[in-house]
């Protein structure tokens, strides 16, 4: 018997919810901050590894809609990720040693091959406020406001491109939630920015000259709403952030638009399962 078109568009919407929720496995770096913590989910590393650690204090507050909780830093306050440093003082300094456990996870891991950082924010103050940075001046990268605009830019340094090239999408410190992704794809030489799932043509490069390796900025934390400079995280200025999430390749426009929709919970799933099983049983 031929089913019906209905119970078909059960099924494969079952499917897409389920394929949708467990894509990209090459996720190596997800905070959500939901039951008010600062520790990173991915599973790409053992549990504990990539937590955050406050700088300052801390707060959560409501994300965008579907998304739970976010962090709220408001002021002085920041968060830097365990065993993201090599060197515990910072670059050019030797005082504090270096750190035996860390892990390359957000270095060479992603500059042999690409990333993608995506993140949803809330309010930015300031110059050059840092939304996700590792260090990202002379080295490493930043996803960061530019200058003292209501834009923003991803900063790559060391590859062939301009290190900040100028989002033109501005008028984002408004008081709302908005998306934000930044996409380095090595392999082509591209970089791209994206708002609220837009491409901000601006702040992109996509002429296949942003090749070449990224300088690493190894000794400094990976942080949130702030920057580590010789093992000062500083230069704060970002109100609140939410899933924050780093690839270590190159999501296409598509992929980053998927991530701006609440992943089903597992309920929501099973309810859908459910249904599609009991259309069947009474065809």
């Amino acid at each position: 018997m031929t089913k019906p078109r209905s119970y078909k568009y059960l099924i494969y919407s079952s499917l897409f919810v389920l394929t949708t929720a467990s894509a990209h496995s090459a996720l190596i770096g997800y905070w959500n901050f939901d039951g008010d913590t600062l520790v990173e989910t991915s599973g790409f590393k053992a549990a504990g590894t990539h937590d955050g650690e406050a700088v300052g204090t801390v707060a959560y507050t409501a994300g965008p809609s579907g998304f739970g909780r976010g962090l709220d830093l408001g002021g002085a306050n920041g968060v830097r990720v365990l065993n993201s440093n090599m060197q515990n003082s910072g670059s050019g300094g030797y005082v504090g040693g270096f750190n035996p456990t860390y892990q390359d996870t957000y270095d060479s891991a992603i500059a042999s091959s690409s990333v993608t950082i995506s993140l949803w924010f809330q309010g930015m103050a300031g110059t050059w406020s840092p939304f996700v940075a590792k260090l990202g001046e002379v080295n490493g990268y930043q996803l960061r406001q530019y200058h003292n605009t209501t834009g923003t830019t991803f900063t790559v340094r060391g590859t062939g491109g301009i290190d900040d090239p100028k989002g033109t999408i501005e008028g984002l410190n408004n008081g709302i939630w908005h998306h934000l992704a930044g996409v380095w794809d090595r392999d082509a030489g591209n970089r791209f920015l994206y708002v609220n799932g837009v491409l901000d043509t601006g702040g992109s490069i996509q002429d296949g000259t942003d090749t070449g390796s990224m300088n690493l900025a190894t000794w400094e934390y990976l942080t949130f709403g702030s920057r580590d400079i010789n093992g000062s995280v500083r230069d704060f200025g970002v109100g609140k952030l939410d899933e924050i999430r780093i690839y270590n390749e190159a999501l296409s426009q598509v992929q980053v638009q998927a991530l701006m929709v609440p992943e089903p919970s597992v309920s929501l799933v099973a309810g859908i399962l459910g249904i599609g099983l009991l259309v069947r049983r009474r065809r």
